[in-house]
């Protein structure tokens, strides 16, 4: 009986082991997400990221960062060049940021951001990490 329940268990490994092995695919793209009267857009590259943000009735700033991805789902990006076109609180050419990054069809899912290695908070946090629908 034993062997009977070990030789299903391993039947059935290969069935969970895709997940394990599966590599994320860069999300390359253009993604929008409108929380609390902002909009935020990234528009994903093979090489860069290009981050709008406009704030409820304000001028859009634009971010822009290279980046890397790794097999996980995780973007670590490296901040170039920021238009704050009279946007306040905005990050400088230089800053890193990184978060976990989840595609499903149409919808991409941000999680765990992290500015400058430190876990993010407050507004940051809670503009950039959400559902972002792809623009067709």
């Amino acid at each position: 009986m034993s062997r009977l329940i070990a030789a299903a268990l391993v039947a059935l490994l290969p069935l969970a082991a895709p997940a394990d092995d599966a590599k994320a695919k860069k999300p390359v793209g253009t993604w929008v997400r409108e929380v609390e009267g902002s909009k935020i857009v990234f528009e994903i590259k093979a090489d860069a990221v290009i981050t709008k943000l406009t704030p409820g009735g304000g001028a859009t700033g634009t971010i822009e960062s290279s980046y890397t991805f790794s097999d996980d789902g995780v973007l670590v990006g490296t901040i170039t060049k920021v238009d704050a076109n009279g946007n306040d609180g905005l990050p400088t050419p230089g800053d890193k940021f990184s978060f976990k990054v989840k595609i499903d069809k149409d919808k991409m899912t941000l999680s765990e951001l992290k500015l400058n290695g430190n876990d993010a908070e407050g507004g940051a946090k809670q503009l950039v990490e959400g559902e972002y629908k792809k623009e067709k």
